[in-house]
Formats: C-alpha cells, structure tokens, sequence
C-alpha cells in the first residue's frame, strides 16, 4: 500500500517544536496557554488536604492498642 502524503508535516512540526519551547512566566493573564496550572492554589485541592488532615486526626486517638503476641512456647516432643 502506497503511503499518503502529509501536506501539513511542516507546518505540524513547527508547532510542535514552538509547543515544546520553554515559555517565560508572565505576570499578565492575556497569554492563551498557562505557564503553570494553578490547580495546587485552589480551595479544592485545599480542602482534600483539611478533609484528610480531619480523617487523620479523629482516627489517630481511636486506634485500638496492638496486641501482644503470645509468648508461650510449646514442647513438639
């Protein structure tokens, strides 16, 4: 089977390679692609950590005490 032609090689490459530069952070938000995700700032990601800090904390002194092992030792004989 004979291979197409990709027009749009060139062009796509060049994209790609603009894509993969790294990019300055910039202080104004008129930029169409974001340096950084500012998910980890968010009150969601937040209150997962509170949440679980709070799961944490109520079920730390509720543990039950470990068990001791038995120390018997039983003659095979």
């Amino acid at each position: 089977m004979k291979s197409l032609p990709d027009v749009n090689a060139l062009s796509r490459q060049a994209w790609l390679k603009e894509l993969q530069q790294p990019q300055p952070i910039a202080d104004d938000r008129a930029s169409t692609r974001p340096a950084q995700s500012d998910f980890e700032k968010s009150i969601a990601w937040r209150g997962v950590f509170i949440a679980a800090f709070i799961v944490i904390a109520i079920n730390l002194p509720f543990s039950p005490p470990p068990t001791q092992a038995h120390l018997t030792a039983r003659s095979t004989v």
